[in-house]
C-alpha cells in the first residue's frame, strides 16, 4: 500500500486533475480530511452504524489517527461518529471553474460536516500533495516501521484502550453503585 499510495501522489501531481475529491468509507464513523484549498478526502460511513459508544467515538478516532498518522492533523472538529450518509454537490460554473460541495449527513438528513471547494485553472491545489492523508494511510504507513515499532504501537493502543475501559467501570460502579455497601448491612442497636 506505501508504494501505490506514492504512485498516487505523484500522479496526482503530474496530472493535476481538475476537480479531484477523494470519497472513501467502511470506517464506521465519518470525516473531512484536508482543507478546502487543496485536494479534500470525505470518508462517510455508518448509515447503520451507531452504538453505544458512538458519542465517545469521536474522541477514540481523534486519539488513534493522532498516534498513528503524525504527518497530517487531524481536524477534531470534522469528525461524526453517528449514523450517517454523504452527498456531493457539482456545479460547473463555466468550462475554467468547478464548485464542489460535499456534506455528509446525520440519519435525520441535517448537515453534520461540510466541505466546499472551488477549482479554476489558476488555483493550484496540489502544492502539498505530499502531505495528502489518505485514511487508511495510517494502516499502510504501520506496515513500513520495524517489528519492534509495530509492537510499541500495539501495545501503546492496547493500554489506552485498557485504560478507557478500566474508566468506564469506574464510572459505572460510581453512578450505579452509589451509596451501597458490600459485606453485611449494619443493625442499628438501641440502647436504653
Amino acid at each position: 500500500m506505501p508504494h501505490a499510495l506514492a504512485r498516487l501522489k505523484a500522479l496526482i501531481k503530474k496530472t493535476k486533475p481538475k476537480g479531484l475529491l477523494f470519497l472513501s468509507g467502511d470506517v464506521h464513523y465519518s470525516g473531512i480530511f484536508g482543507n478546502e484549498d487543496n485536494v479534500v478526502e470525505v470518508t462517510s460511513s455508518g448509515v447503520n452504524q451507531a452504538n453505544m459508544f458512538s458519542p465517545i467515538n469521536k474522541y477514540l478516532i481523534y486519539i488513534f489517527t493522532a498516534l498513528f498518522n503524525k504527518r497530517t492533523a487531524v481536524d477534531y472538529n470534522k469528525i461524526y461518529a453517528f449514523n450517517n450518509f454523504g452527498s456531493v454537490n457539482i456545479n460547473y460554473v463555466d468550462d475554467d471553474n468547478i464548485e464542489i460541495k460535499t456534506t455528509v449527513h446525520n440519519s435525520n438528513g441535517e448537515k453534520m460536516l461540510v466541505v466546499n471547494q472551488v477549482f479554476n485553472d489558476k488555483k493550484d491545489v496540489y502544492s502539498d500533495t505530499e502531505k495528502l492523508h489518505v485514511i487508511n494511510d495510517e494502516f499502510g504507513t504501520l506496515m513500513c516501521k520495524s517489528p519492534l515499532l509495530i509492537t510499541v504501537h500495539f501495545i501503546i493502543h492496547l493500554l489506552i484502550l485498557l485504560l478507557f475501559f478500566e474508566l468506564l467501570y469506574i464510572t459505572f460502579k460510581l453512578f450505579c453503585f452509589k451509596g451501597y455497601k458490600y459485606g453485611k448491612s449494619s443493625k442499628h442497636i438501641k440502647t436504653k
